[in-house]
């Protein structure tokens, strides 16, 4: 079951559902200063799990409007894929990239596919507005950067690597009002 906020419903009380606790209890929970006392809650299907700013009434200016770029999407879309597809490489392919690169120590591999899992939940976390997102591809570009100078790529292609955060801190940089980098948590 989960929680459905009305305000100022014209719905009968008979069709609210089951009141079962405090509404303060549940607009804090709901993260929402219990202010309003025309507020009520009721029990509402699991379809239901969502709340729209016409229906939140007084409460929608304590609701976060994030805007983001759309070359900000577009770019941790596609981070979002090309971190799939070099796991997918380093999974399924591992003996051929080996095959490819005979300097390159077997157990790079595995960090490289620690370092694609961990790439993957940071551009998540960039998605749902987190910094540390932002700083875990720092770090991983500067980690890359050092692995792939111990594996004797060239210090060239290796640096490429470090374009990744640069490029994706300017895209956060991005949009006058709908800089991304300002509405990080």
């Amino acid at each position: 079951m989960t929680l459905c906020l009305t305000i100022g419903c014209s719905r009968p009380r008979s069709q609210l559902g089951f009141m079962s606790s405090p509404t303060s209890l549940r607009l804090r929970w709901l993260g929402i200063p219990p202010s309003c006392e025309n507020a009520r809650c009721c029990e509402s299907s699991p379809r239901q799990r969502w709340l729209s700013p016409v229906s939140l009434g007084a409460y929608a200016k304590y609701m976060p409007r994030y805007k983001r770029h759309g070359l900000l999407t577009a770019y941790l879309i596609f981070k979002l894929i090309a971190y799939s597809a070099t796991l997918f490489a380093y999974v399924f392919a591992a003996d051929r990239i080996l095959a490819t690169a005979p300097s390159l120590p077997r157990w790079t591999l595995s960090v490289f596919i620690v370092w694609c899992v961990v790439g993957l939940i940071a551009t998540v976390a960039i998605f749902q507005w987190k910094m540390w997102g932002f700083y875990a591809i720092c770090a991983l570009g500067i980690a890359g950067f050092v692995l792939n100078l111990y594996a004797h790529v060239s210090p060239v292609m290796a640096s490429l690597g470090l374009l990744g955060p640069v490029i994706l801190y300017g895209l956060l940089r991005l949009g006058g009002e709908r800089n991304a980098w300002s509405q990080l948590q």
